[in-house]
Formats: C-alpha cells, structure tokens, sequence
C-alpha cells in the first residue's frame, strides 16, 4: 500500500516571545488539493510531518524527524516554498526555517535547481538557464513584489543587458519538483509552491485539475500565473478559475549529491 505523507511549514508567531502553535501550519488548503489528486491515483492518507522551528531566542538545534514508517513506495509532500535564503536576502515575509533533519533532505533538492530561493528574490541554477524558451530568458533571475501580491517586479537575464523592470501585467511564477527519490532508497518527493499564499492555492487546484500529469512526471517543472483579483468573499476555490496558467519548462530530474557532498549554502 502506498501512502502520501505532508510535511508542514509553520507561521511564525506576532509576538515572538510566545511558544509558536503546534496548530498555525501554513498552506494546508494547496495541501489538500494535490493530496486528492494523489488518492486518486492510489496513495492513502499516510502520516504528518512537522517542521517544527526552534524557539526565536534559542540557538538552532537539529531536530530528528523518524521516518522508519515511510516505505520507498510512498510520497513526501510539501506545499510551501521552502526558506533557502530569506535570511541571507533580508527578507520582511519569511518563512521559518524548521531545522529539521528532513528539512535538511528536502533543502538538498531544492538546491539542485536554485541558487537563491527567497519571497523577493529567485535565481535560478546556471545550468537550467538554456532550458527556458526563446523571450523568457529574463526568468533567469527574478524579483517579486512584497505587496498586495506576488508579481514580477524586476527581471534579469543575467546576460549583462542589466536588471529591467516587469511591464507584462499580473504575472508570477511557481514551480512544482518532482524527485524519484528523496534520499537513496527513499520515498518520491513532490514540492510545489507559488511565491504567495493565494498564488500557491490556485497552482495546487490546477495541478489537481488542469495538469495533474506533473505530479506523475519526474523532475523540475515551471509554470507562469497570469493572476486576477481574489474577491472579497470567497465560498470555494472557484475564484482560481480567472487565473491562467502557461507551462515554461519541465527538465528531469538532477541526480541528488553523493553522501557527504555540500549540495550548496546551508
């Protein structure tokens, strides 16, 4: 039997002196969605994993997060953009880090395909550069606007034409991994994320109904929305109908580093 396991990302707290609740894990409704989409193929409701951050004021510790009940045929599941380098870009909205010993695994994918991951700031590996189509090479290197959305602000193609300004309307990207194997003989791996929380909603309703092959399909892909105003009440997801998707790349999946090896910055 198969199972789909999540591990979830955390909220940090408004006040950072009280202990963080166990119960302000972020994104559970994109989650939801693909977790559908995997019980449609096969995989039963497995366990929930937390990445669980330390206490603002203590000195990091790991924490060892046991994953003996997770088989090789099953899937861990994350539907948040993962922290790479928030601290690093100085960034007001982040998302903490767990310090966790499967954050560590699932960090060690990421970093196959980006040399910076923040919510301002995405560049992508200098190896993934060639696979964007022809017009879309300022997506090497993007900037995201911190307010009211998440829309290109400032784009470079990292080609010495310079930084440029995003004069393309309400756009942003999102991208979907895909790793046969989280750790050698482990279990798949599936990341998704948008660069905010409405943007991840509405590319997890369309993985589930508009291009659900990618959680099939190994590797790294990239999509644009084309995003349209939440309103101000909204009864379900059908809001994420008004937003357009258009598949950038998919490329297969990059061979994780050898036992030891610096995958990149921690």
């Amino acid at each position: 039997m198969r199972h789909v396991h999540l591990f979830e990302s955390f909220y940090d707290p408004r006040d950072r002196s009280r202990k963080r609740s166990v119960t302000r894990t972020r994104d559970l409704s994109a989650a939801w969605e693909t977790a559908a989409a995997l019980q449609e193929r096969g995989y039963k409701p497995g366990l929930q994993f937390y990445n669980y951050p330390p206490p603002a004021k203590a000195k990091p510790k790991l924490l060892l997060i046991d994953v003996s009940r997770v088989s090789a045929a099953d899937v861990i599941k994350t539907s948040t953009r993962p922290p790479l380098h928030d601290v690093q870009q100085g960034d007001r909205r982040r998302v903490p880090k767990g310090f966790t010993s499967l954050e560590l695994d699932t960090d060690g994918v990421w970093r196959l395909y980006f040399e910076i991951l923040a919510r301002s700031h995405v560049m992508l590996q200098t190896w993934l550069h060639s696979h964007l189509p022809a017009g879309y090479e300022n997506r090497r290197d993007m900037f995201f606007l911190l307010t009211g959305n998440s829309n290109y602000k400032v784009l470079n193609a990292c080609d010495g034409t310079g930084r440029r300004d995003f004069r393309g309307g309400r756009r942003t990207a999102a991208f979907l991994v895909n790793q046969p194997e989280l750790w050698p003989g482990g279990p798949r791996f599936i990341g998704y994320f948008g660069m905010d929380g409405e943007s991840t909603i509405a590319f997890a309703h369309k993985l589930r109904h508009e291009c659900s092959e990618l959680l099939d399909r190994p590797g790294l892909h990239m999509v644009e929305l084309e995003s349209a105003p939440v309103p101000d009440r909204v009864p379900d997801l059908a809001w994420t109908l008004d937003w357009k998707l258009e598949r950038i790349f998919s490329v297969p999946p990059q061979p994780l580093p050898a036992e030891g090896a610096n995958p990149g910055p921690k």
